[in-house]
C-alpha cells in the first residue's frame, strides 16, 4: 500500500511536469542498471544475486557489523540499506526565467528494480531542491548535493563496482543517504554555488539549518561545508573540500584530490582526512551509528586514499582502483577496522546512453582472522 501511494505520488508529479513544458524548461530524466553479482569470503559459501548490495566491504558504514572482522564461514557480508538503488533513480528537472534570473528546481528518487535489497518497494529521496540561479551564482534550499560529495573520481561510478559500496572512498560520498547531520547529501539545507571563476575555479558552500545537537541537547549552528572545484573542462580536475556536523567533540571530515587526463588515459587520486565524521558515518568505532552523526563522538583516525587510472580503448573504459582506510580509534585505543580493496573493471559504451561492464573486486582487513572478500559482477545499465 505504501508503496503504491509513492508511486502514484511520483508519477503524478512527472505528469504534471509534462502538462507546464509549454511555460518552462521540463526534463524527465534517468537512469536504469541491473547486474549479475558474485560475492564469497573465504572457507565461505559463494552467494550470486541481482542485489548490488551483497558486495558491501569492510568499512563504508553501510552495516553495523562493518568495519570488524568478518567471518570466514560467511557467504556475504549484509547491509543496510543496500548499494542497489544507487545505480536506478529516476528525477524531473526544469526551470524558467523570471525577471532577470532563472529559477530552477529538481526532484530525484532512488529506487531498487530487483526489489533484493533493504530499499525493496521503496522510493528514496535524494536530491530535491529548488533555487534560483543568475549572475551571482546559483543559491538552492531543500535537500542538496554537498560539495564535498560531489567531487567524484570513481571511473565505475553508478555500476555494482562503484567506490562509495566498495569502500574505496567514504560512507560520505554515498547516495542513497541524506540527512542533517554531516552527510554528503544533506537535506534542510541552503546551498550557494559560485559562477565560475577565471573560467575554472568554482566555490561552493552549504549550511544545514538548526541541525546539531550536543551531548546536552542543546541545538548548535547547524552542519556545514565547503568546497573549492578546478576544471578547465579538458584535461584537469582538482578539489579540496571540508565538512563537519558540528555536533562535537570529532565531528569533521576533509577531501583533496584530483584527475589528469593524457590522450587515452586518466590518473586520479584523492585523500580524505577523517576528524571523526567518517568514523562517526561510517559507523566504525564503539558505539557509532552507521550515517548517523553521533553527539560529541570521540571515534576518529578513518583516513582514506584512493589510487587509480583509466585507458579508453576506443568504446571501453579499463580502469583499475586501489583504496586503504586506517584504523580508527577511540579513546586512544586502536579499532582494527581498517582495510584495503582493489578493483578491476571494464565498461563498455554500447551507445551515448547504454553501457555493459564486469569486473572484480577484493577487500582484504587489517585484523589477524578477517577474511578476504571477493565479488563478481557483469552488468548492464541504460541512462535517459
Amino acid at each position: 500500500m505504501k508503496k503504491s501511494i509513492i508511486s502514484l505520488a511520483i508519477t503524478t508529479a512527472f505528469l504534471s511536469a509534462s502538462a507546464f513544458a509549454d511555460t518552462a524548461n521540463v526534463n524527465v530524466y534517468g537512469a536504469v542498471e541491473a547486474s549479475i553479482n558474485s560475492s564469497d569470503t573465504n572457507n565461505g559459501a559463494d552467494d550470486v544475486s541481482m542485489d548490488a548490495s551483497t558486495n558491501e566491504a569492510f568499512g563504508n558504514g553501510d552495516s553495523p557489523s562493518i568495519g570488524t572482522p568478518q567471518s570466514a564461514t560467511g557467504d556475504a557480508v549484509s547491509v543496510a540499506p543496500g548499494g542497489a538503488t544507487n545505480t536506478n533513480y529516476i528525477g524531473v528537472q526544469g526551470s524558467e526565467e523570471v525577471g532577470g534570473l532563472t529559477a530552477i528546481y529538481k526532484v530525484e528518487f532512488g529506487f531498487d528494480i530487483t526489489n533484493t535489497s533493504t530499499y525493496a518497494n521503496t522510493f528514496v529521496d535524494r536530491d530535491q531542491w529548488v533555487g534560483l540561479t543568475g549572475e551571482f551564482g546559483t543559491l538552492t534550499l531543500g535537500t542538496v548535493t554537498t560539495a564535498y560529495k560531489s567531487s567524484i573520481l570513481d571511473p565505475f561510478d553508478f555500476t555494482a563496482l562503484q567506490a562509495p559500496v566498495h569502500g574505496s572512498v567514504s560512507a560520505l560520498m554515498h547516495d542513497d543517504i541524506a540527512g542533517t547531520g554531516g552527510q554528503g547529501r544533506a537535506s534542510n539545507t541552503m546551498k550557494y554555488e559560485s559562477p565560475k571563476l577565471m573560467d575554472a575555479v568554482t566555490l561552493i558552500g552549504h549550511w544545514t539549518v538548526g541541525s546539531a545537537v550536543d551531548s546536552a541537547g542543546n541545538e548548535d549552528d547547524g552542519s556545514w561545508g565547503m568546497g573549492a572545484h578546478y576544471d578547465n573542462g579538458d584535461n584537469i580536475f582538482a578539489f579540496a573540500d571540508y565538512i563537519t556536523s558540528d555536533r562535537g567533540g570529532d565531528d569533521d571530515a576533509w577531501k583533496v584530490g584530483g584527475r589528469y587526463k593524457m590522450g587515452d588515459v586518466a590518473v586520479f587520486g584523492q585523500y580524505e582526512g577523517d576528524g571523526g565524521l567518517i568514523s562517526d558515518m561510517g559507523g566504525y568505532g564503539v558505539g557509532n551509528t552507521p550515517f548517523v552523526a553521533e553527539a560529541d563522538n570521540s571515534t576518529d583516525g578513518s583516513n582514506m586514499f584512493m589510487l587509480g587510472g583509466t585507458y579508453s580503448l576506443g568504446s571501453t573504459d579499463i580502469s583499475l582502483v586501489y583504496g586503504q582506510k586506517d584504523d580508527s580509534s577511540t579513546g586512544g585505543v586502536d579499532n582494527m577496522d581498517g582495510y584495503d580493496v582493489i578493483t578491476v573493471g571494464a565498461i563498455h559504451n554500447l551507445s551515448d546512453r547504454t553501457r555493459a561492464y564486469g569486473g572484480y573486486s577484493e577487500t582484504g582487513g587489517d585484523a589477524a582472522n578477517s577474511s578476504d572478500l571477493q565479488f563478481w559482477t557483469v552488468g548492464v545499465g541504460h541512462r535517459f
